[in-house]
């Protein structure tokens, strides 16, 4: 296979183009849809250095996924380069933490989204001339790990891993359960959203609500970070709008009015308890991210009342998951019924820049027990 490199702004129609070819919806995630990276391209503008590589056969594309390139260093000097898949390399960029992320390819006989690792050889693709440079490779938020692993670390090459589940709530179980989400969680957790649903219908019905317009979820968006801000704040957190490149990265989403991004306002009577946002994905809902109001009465979860309307009217949609996404809050862990297993894996070149690097980790962690208690 050989491999080529595309400059974003020289050559956007061709790389929509090619990732149109690529990109199946069934068997790949919004995280790495077009309607995803589209806003994402558009809003990194000059932040940060990333590409298209494109594997070709007989001059069509076979793969293709974004690299994200920077230059690690010490002391202001450079030690060694890093490439990301997908994402930047660059912390506050990556924020936004891309999940169930793939290389979308035309081998579609894996139901994987990242079935590139199962179909391919990751090691032809990390000695190609384009990917040869880079002392490490970081593959963020794969569900799966390479086949070929044992033929990478017998070629010299050292793998990390971090591992995270992304919890989910089955929904047929749901419709099985007489589309009765409570039914499939601890008795201590549904005891406590019946007695804040009770609580929160004394004002008035509960009601979900999802937004119909570009300008209404925008409305909403602003409402929920307000409230979100506000709780983590509360808190004594920044919360995760204080970044303000995933602030106006998930504006640019809702202005794009893709049909898989939605905002759903959570209301009793004439009260709006909170906002939930997330994508539709794979027959599924993924949830991203919300904002709940505050209550003096601690009996009152909106959170936890919200999650569970929402649960029930997905199910009822006939999705097939209402995912959490990757987190070990314990709201996560006790709504959920099952879990995906996520993967952040670095694979490192046994180079000089890599035992460098190493050694500096020592050093760094040395330093931290011994000064930093």
């Amino acid at each position: 296979m050989l491999f080529s490199k595309f400059h974003i702004k020289h050559d956007y129609d061709r790389i929509q183009e090619i990732w149109a070819q690529l990109y199946c919806e069934k068997q790949h995630s919004f995280f790495v849809s077009w309607g995803w990276f589209d806003v994402w391209l558009a809003q990194l503008d000059e932040h940060a250095n990333v590409s298209l590589v494109v594997g070709f056969e007989n001059n069509q594309p076979q793969l293709a996924f974004f690299l994200g390139e920077i230059q690690k260093r010490f002391l202001g000097l450079p030690i060694m380069k890093q490439f990301f898949i997908n994402s930047t390399g660059v912390a506050l960029l990556d924020d936004l933490m891309i999940e169930y992320n793939a290389i979308p390819s035309l081998q579609r006989d894996s139901l994987l989204g990242d079935n590139y690792l199962h179909s391919y050889s990751v090691l032809e693709l990390l000695d190609s001339n384009i990917m040869s440079p880079a002392s490490s490779i970081t593959f963020p938020g794969f569900s799966s790990l390479p086949n070929d692993l044992k033929d990478l670390q017998a070629n010299g090459y050292y793998f990390e891993n971090r591992a995270a589940d992304s919890r989910y709530v089955d929904l047929s179980q749901v419709r099985a359960n007489e589309n009765t989400y409570l039914g499939l969680i601890s008795r201590n957790k549904r005891s406590q959203i019946n007695r804040s649903n009770r609580l929160l219908q004394s004002t008035g019905e509960l009601r979900i609500h999802k937004a119909a317009t570009v300008a209404e979820s925008l409305e909403m968006y602003r409402m929920m970070i307000s409230l979100h801000q506000k709780s983590w704040q509360l808190r004594g957190q920044s919360g995760a709008f204080s970044n303000r490149f995933l602030t106006e990265f998930h504006e640019g989403l809702i202005k794009s009015n893709n049909r898989q991004v939605e905002i759903y306002s959570i209301s009793a009577g004439e009260h709006v308890i909170g906002y939930i946002y997330g994508f539709i994905s794979q027959d599924g809902f993924l949830y991203y991210q919300s904002g709940f109001d505050d209550f003096d009465d601690n009996k009152i979860k909106p959170g936890l009342s919200s999650h569970a309307l929402l649960i029930d009217y997905m199910a009822q949609r006939n999705l097939n998951c209402y995912d959490f996404l990757v987190g070990d809050e314990d709201y996560k862990r006790s709504l959920a019924t099952d879990s995906n297993r996520l993967n952040w894996f670095t694979l490192y070149r046994q180079d000089k820049p890599t035992r460098m690097m190493m050694q500096l980790r020592k050093i760094k962690r040395w330093f931290n027990r011994r000064f930093c208690r």
